[in-house]
């Protein structure tokens, strides 16, 4: 199964004002920035999965930094859940969620399985 996505434009043509087009789109303020906002927690989520690799790697040196550990160790992302470590043969499925802080604390046990997503998580598991 491939990505189906689609794509769509609209020119911008120079403004009342005479400003080009390009200084249009340059000097006015978007009415909203859910790109950005989006972009964001997918950085946020790349962040984390870099930190539990770095973790399986500082998890592989001695004390004085050299590489001991033979492990077979690696993240695997976005594959069953937005990633998963793999080491020796073991598996830690991580799901990460990223809602800022106006979501606020999850205040019962069905909002962290719902929205929290650890009933998906653990319906992965299960799967395995």
């Amino acid at each position: 199964m491939g990505n189906h996505g689609w794509l769509c434009g609209w020119r911008l043509q120079a403004g009342e004002s005479g400003a080009s087009a390009a200084e249009l789109v340059v000097t006015e303020a978007p009415p909203d920035d859910a790109g950005a906002r989006t972009a964001d927690q997918y950085e946020w989520q790349a962040v984390m999965a870099a930190a539990d690799g770095l973790r399986l790697y500082l998890d592989s040196l001695d004390v004085s930094g050299k590489l001991v550990s033979p492990d077979d160790c690696r993240v695997l992302c976005e594959r069953h859940e937005d990633w998963v470590m793999l080491r020796d043969g073991d598996a830690e499925l991580v799901s990460a969620k990223h809602w800022g802080l106006s979501f606020g604390a999850y205040t019962t046990l069905n909002s962290l399985a719902d929205d929290g997503g650890v009933g998906h998580l653990y319906g992965r598991w299960l799967a395995m």
